[in-house]
């Protein structure tokens, strides 16, 4: 890298960090305190975030599908119990002989 890009890259970052920062909830204060946290401005009113509230309650589960059951446990994994661990799809083991010639050119004396 020139030291003309160093430069370039050097500047853009001092430039870049305080806007990138803006509205990241803390402000560079100096000194031994270091940051200052600050409350920020939500797009969401009360009522939205009480029913979103709500709504987990009757229904705590997240969004990659953990369930939120509280105390020590905290969050439990999700888990098929039932018909629907029975009905899940199964991987096909069985390979044809175009796969079994495929695999043997890739994988064999390697």
């Amino acid at each position: 890298m020139t030291i003309k890009k160093t430069i370039i890259a050097i500047s853009f970052g001092v430039l870049a960090v305080p806007f990138a920062s803006a509205d990241s909830g803390m402000r560079w204060i100096g000194g031994e305190p270091g940051y200052d946290f600050h409350a920020m401005p939500s797009t969401k009113s009360r009522a939205e975030v009480l029913q979103e509230l709500r709504a987990f309650r009757a229904n705590p589960v997240g969004a990659d599908g953990w369930r939120y059951v509280g105390g020590e446990v905290s969050w439990v994994p999700p888990t098929q119990v039932g018909k629907a661990a029975d009905s899940s799809p199964r991987p096909s083991l069985p390979m044809t002989e175009e796969e079994r010639r495929r695999f043997a050119e890739l994988y064999a004396g390697s």
